[in-house]
């Protein structure tokens, strides 16, 4: 009788068991299947997330009240890496579009933040300038670009690892490094030397025995000259 009972019992709770089990099964295919376009759009509406916006810098006129420098609006590129779904197809094209390598932007969208800001060329040649460059003959173009110190992101660095978007070095080019190495960057700068070398590029850097350094400091006259405008 007491066996009876008990088996009874084992009967009853696992009928309940699997009603409610049931139950459970038909609310994740209630809200995966027929509910999942209007409860994730309400999800992200509700995504928030509070940046800090700078304040335009003044601007500054000449003396006639001609403008000198403006403040320019620049497009940002913000990445939340936790939506997207597609990592490795998402950084191959941001790559190609932007002109860096894929290691780096997948490291952008592969993130454990919640925003995040990717930094490519900090001066991008725009679409004119690039139609000049296909139009120019080689021998006749001279580039005045960036990374003579080993700035890993300049434009210097990306050409000498074939990563710059609208410039491409040859065999055929001269690169001069019309610069003195800071203390702390001559491994940096190596670095980019080296790669140019492998590149077959003819490198000329400043030396005791080739005096090719140009400062980036204003010369008496050409302070004088701004005092003037201002």
């Amino acid at each position: 009788m007491f066996q009876s009972i008990q088996n009874k019992r084992i009967r009853i709770i696992f009928i309940i068991s699997l009603i409610v089990f049931f139950f459970v099964l038909v609310k994740i295919f209630y809200i995966q299947v027929i509910e999942y376009e209007k409860l994730n759009t309400l999800a992200n509406q509700l995504w928030s997330r509070e940046l800090t916006v700078q304040a335009d810098r003044g601007k500054i006129l000449d003396r006639n009240g001609k403008i000198i420098v403006d403040n320019v609006t620049t497009v940002g590129l913000y990445l939340v890496p936790n939506q997207i779904l597609n990592k490795s197809e998402v950084a191959k094209t941001l790559s190609i579009i932007l002109g860096v390598s894929y290691d780096e932007m997948y490291r952008h969208v592969s993130k454990k933040t919640s925003i995040e800001r990717v930094h490519p060329e900090g001066r991008n040649l725009d679409f004119e300038v690039a139609d000049k460059i296909n139009n120019y003959n080689p021998e006749e173009l001279l580039i005045i670009t960036t990374g003579t110190q080993g700035e890993p992101m300049s434009a210097l660095s990306r050409m000498s690892a074939g990563e710059h978007k609208k410039v491409q070095i040859t065999p055929d080019d001269l690169v001069i490094f019309s610069s003195s190495a800071i203390p702390g960057n001559a491994n940096s700068i190596n670095k980019i030397i080296n790669k140019l070398y492998l590149k077959g590029v003819r490198v000329f850097t400043n030396t005791e025995f080739s005096d090719i350094h140009t400062s980036g400091h204003a010369k008496e006259e050409e302070l004088k000259w701004m005092l003037r405008i201002i």
